[in-house]
């Protein structure tokens, strides 16, 4: 009789024991599940960096996407077809502060004659993009495409060609004339040109070769307008009148 009491004693103890267990378990499942709750989850950053990743470094990448804003600007600019495209490898780059500078040579054509022009280009690189700060074609980029030089033979040039440089640019306004003075030394050309106001050519006032010593008066109708002097080889010494 003692023998079996011991044992259901036995028995009522184990079942206390593991009756325990699973509840110590169940409440530090339910303490591990409360703390999950309380710990908010991380949400992914929607914001984009604008700045360069390298700021005074020049990536291929950069290279790359410059060059390519490069052609397509020169395209732009002059025509389909008329522009050689440029290539990375012959341009030089620099960087600093998150601005590339890329300088470099273009070919275009005049007709049959092959001609080649420097360039500037600046670019902020703001990481997912690039914005254009400046840019300088060898011409007066304000200027309609009719304005590109044309070639010649003749030593009384035909527009502004690749040799010449703008030596000064005013605004004028004319009622019926104005006279222009001319005097230049040495070897080269002059061109004094008289354009609208948006750069499109309107009349040559003068063009030929130096030396120069002259003095013309031409009939312009009334309005404002801009008067260029172009020159090669060296400056010349000029001035106007309008009436």
């Amino acid at each position: 009789m003692k023998k079996i009491k011991c044992m259901v004693l036995s028995v009522s103890c184990l079942a206390l024991l593991c009756g325990c267990g699973q509840q110590k378990t169940s409440s530090s499942a339910a303490t591990a599940s409360a703390a999950a709750a309380e710990t908010p989850t991380p949400t992914a950053s929607a914001t984009v960096s604008t700045e360069s990743l390298s700021p005074n470094a020049v990536t291929e990448y950069d290279k790359t996407a410059v060059t390519s804003l490069i052609n397509a600007d020169l395209t732009a600019y002059y025509g389909t077809g008329i522009v050689t495209a440029v290539i990375a490898d012959n341009i030089s780059f620099s960087k600093k502060d998150g601005v590339i500078t890329a300088s470099g040579e273009y070919n275009y054509k005049d007709n049959s004659t092959v001609l080649s022009r420097n360039f500037t280009y600046t670019y902020l690189d703001r990481n997912v993009d690039y914005e254009e700060q400046s840019k300088d074609i060898g011409t007066d980029t304000s200027a309609p495409k009719a304005d590109l030089p044309s070639s010649t033979s003749s030593s009384k040039t035909s527009g502004v060609t690749s040799d010449m440089t703008l030596q000064d640019s005013f605004d004028v306004t004319i009622s019926s004339s104005i006279t222009i003075t001319v005097s230049a030394s040495g070897d080269g050309n002059v061109l004094i040109q008289l354009t609208d106001t948006n750069g499109k050519a309107v009349k040559d006032l003068v063009n030929q070769a130096k030396p120069v010593n002259t003095e013309v008066t031409e009939s312009v109708p009334a309005g404002s307008y801009q008067l260029k002097a172009y020159t090669s080889g060296g400056a010349c010494t000029f001035s106007y009148r309008t009436n």
